[in-house]
């Protein structure tokens, strides 16, 4: 027969390994680690957009092609940051994808576009805010959600955080 007793603090005490699981929950259910995957979504989300992608449904895709006229609008305009007048990537003024937004809670973030205000290409004041000028683009260019390999890669560096918190609170 073996008799084998558990000390009191050590990992194999049910009270120790409780209170560790609680703070492992805690940690990696925290809006600092929310905030942390908030941004790094919204910086996949500029970069697939400032290079010319959208995403329908769950698939990366290229967005829609600017039409003859347009073209011929953009030509000569202060156009924003990487803004070449053929490209389709959603930067005239730059402005919109500027207001990024983002609401997080303990276990939860939202991606948005702010409401907040526009310059026009003249520096005038533009009737429409940065949020009506998105909810009108997205109807023929779909951008601001994730593709699937866009997915994973936000879910694998939350892992990654959990794994990393486990592996201080643990040993």
């Amino acid at each position: 027969m073996i008799k084998m007793r558990v000390k009191k603090g050590s990992i194999l005490d049910a009270s120790v390994r409780r209170k560790k699981f609680k703070k492992l929950k805690q940690q990696a259910l925290s809006k600092k680690i929310m905030k942390r995957l908030a941004k790094s979504t919204e910086d996949l989300v500029y970069k697939r957009v400032k290079s010319g992608y959208g995403v329908k449904g769950n698939t990366k895709g290229k967005l829609k092609k600017l039409s003859p006229r347009y073209k011929k609008y953009r030509k000569g305009k202060p156009l924003g940051e990487f803004g070449t007048p053929n490209k389709s990537n959603l930067t005239l003024t730059g402005q919109m994808l500027q207001a990024f937004g983002n609401k997080v809670t303990k276990n939860t973030f939202n991606l948005f576009i702010k409401k907040t205000s526009r310059k026009t290409i003249t520096g005038g004041s533009d009737k429409h805010n940065n949020a009506k000028i998105a909810e009108f683009v997205s109807k023929l260019r779909p951008f601001l959600s994730l593709s699937k390999p866009e997915a994973r890669v936000i879910i694998s560096e939350y892992r990654q955080h959990i794994k990393d918190v486990a592996r201080k609170i643990f040993n």
